[in-house]
């Protein structure tokens, strides 16, 4: 986690972390979820767990806390390339492709959803880049 910005793991403080049986899906098991009544990240255990996992819902939590200042912050550089997730997983919706881009970002060698490819992929993980460097704050 250290390659998370100092500004932002204060984020992560309070944050209950715990192993839940999730739902599985048509495409698989679902590996992790992040409940924000509950500040609660829950991860499967019957699922193959990664780090890229871990990360991708942290950048839910880290998007959703201080009234959404990094979604905000964020949203300029999605609608810049609106039909351009990137992973598959990160075409289901804008939380989700922020979370994959934040999973990226950060963990780039993830093998838990490919990279699509395309610059308009690398121009959105540099831009969250760019924007988690400034450590946006509300």
């Amino acid at each position: 986690f250290a390659k998370i910005p100092a500004c932002y793991r204060y984020k992560l403080q309070g944050l209950y972390i715990q192993n839940r049986q999730l739902r599985r899906t048509s495409n698989g098991c679902v590996a992790g979820s992040f409940v924000l009544e509950g500040n609660t990240v829950y991860l499967s255990p019957s699922c193959t767990m990664a780090i890229g996992v871990t990360v991708h819902e942290f950048f839910h939590v880290i998007g959703n806390r201080n009234d959404n200042a990094v979604h905000q912050q964020w949203r300029p550089v999605s609608d810049r390339y609106p039909r351009c997730p990137v992973t598959r997983y990160g075409g289901t919706n804008f939380f989700e492709d922020f979370a994959e881009t934040g999973r990226l970002l950060i963990y780039p060698d993830s093998s838990v959803g490919a990279k699509n490819p395309g610059a308009c992929v690398d121009a959105k993980i540099q831009g969250l880049g760019q924007i988690m460097a400034s450590c946006p704050q509300r």
